[in-house]
C-alpha cells in the first residue's frame, strides 16, 4: 500500500477533560487524534491521480487503554466533503444504500478504496454507523462519472458530499491493551478548500476526554491533535510500504 506521511507545525484547539461522577483522571497523557495521507488510491481497474487521496484517522492513547470512541453524540463525528460509493437497491441508478462502515483502506486494489467510512477491525465493534453526503452533494447520474472515478452504473454510483457531509458512529473496543486504533478512512479532493472537522469523546481506562482536530486542506500538510497539544514534527519523505 502506498503511504505518504507529511506533517507540519500544527496548533490544535484545546479540549476539555470530562470526568465521570466519581472518576479522578490520572496524570496520564490524554488521547490524541492523528491523520495521515494515503495515496495513490487503487481500484480494481482504475488508479486515481494525485488530485484525490484518502485520510486515515487514528486515535492514540499513549498511557491508557482505549475503551470506546463516541463519534455520534451531539457535535461528534467527522464532517467534510467526502467521496462516497453507494449502491442502488433497485438497480435503477437511485443510490440509496450507504456504506458507513467497512474494512477497505487501500491495502489492495478494490473499488471500496474509493469510499469513505468508519473502519471495522477485529478488536472493536461499531454501532449506530451512519453517513451523509450533506445538503448539496454532487452525484452524477448513471452513465457519467465523478472526476477520475469509475463511471456510475445503474447499480453503483460515486458522489462527493458538501461541507456538511459526515461519518458518525460509536466504536467499542472489545480487547484490552489497545492504545492505537484506526477509526476512519475518508476520500476527498487533494486541493479541496473546505475544512474537515473531527470531534470525538474518547473513553480510556484513565477517564473520558473530548478530542477535536481540524484539517485545512493544503499541499503537504497534516495535523496531529490532542488536548492542548502543540506539535512540531519533522517533514518526512513519502515512502512506500507494502
Amino acid at each position: 500500500m502506498g503511504y505518504c506521511r507529511r506533517f507540519r507545525l500544527s496548533l490544535c484547539l484545546g479540549t476539555v477533560i470530562v470526568p465521570t461522577m466519581t472518576t479522578v483522571l490520572s496524570a496520564a497523557q490524554p488521547p490524541m487524534a492523528m491523520f495521515n495521507f494515503v495515496s495513490p488510491l487503487k481500484g480494481t481497474s482504475v488508479t486515481l491521480p494525485p488530485s484525490y487521496e484518502a485520510l486515515l484517522f487514528t486515535i492514540l492513547s499513549p498511557d491508557s487503554d482505549i475503551q470506546s470512541i463516541d463519534l455520534s453524540t451531539g457535535i461528534n463525528g467527522i464532517t467534510g466533503r467526502f467521496v462516497q460509493r453507494w449502491t442502488s437497491s433497485a438497480g435503477n441508478g437511485v443510490y440509496d444504500v450507504m456504506n458507513p462502515a467497512g474494512s477497505a483502506r487501500n491495502a489492495s486494489p478494490a473499488d471500496g478504496n474509493f469510499d469513505s467510512h468508519l473502519l471495522t477491525n477485529a478488536v472493536a465493534s461499531i454501532s449506530g454507523a451512519t453517513e451523509s453526503l450533506g445538503t448539496s452533494p454532487t452525484t452524477p447520474p448513471a452513465g457519467s462519472q465523478l472526476g477520475p472515478f469509475p463511471v456510475n452504473t445503474l447499480s453503483v454510483g460515486y458522489g462527493q458530499g458538501s461541507a456538511n457531509g459526515f461519518e458518525k458512529g460509536i466504536i467499542t473496543v472489545n480487547t484490552p491493551g489497545i492504545r492505537t486504533l484506526d477509526v476512519a478512512y475518508t476520500v476527498e479532493a487533494f486541493f479541496d478548500v473546505n475544512v474537515m472537522l473531527f470531534n470525538a469523546d474518547v473513553t480510556t481506562t484513565a477517564g473520558t476526554s473530548h478530542v477535536f482536530t481540524q484539517y485545512i486542506p493544503e499541499p503537504g500538510s497534516s495535523v496531529i491533535c490532542g488536548t492542548f497539544l502543540l506539535g512540531l514534527c519533522a517533514r518526512r519523505r513519502c515512502r512506500s510500504r507494502r
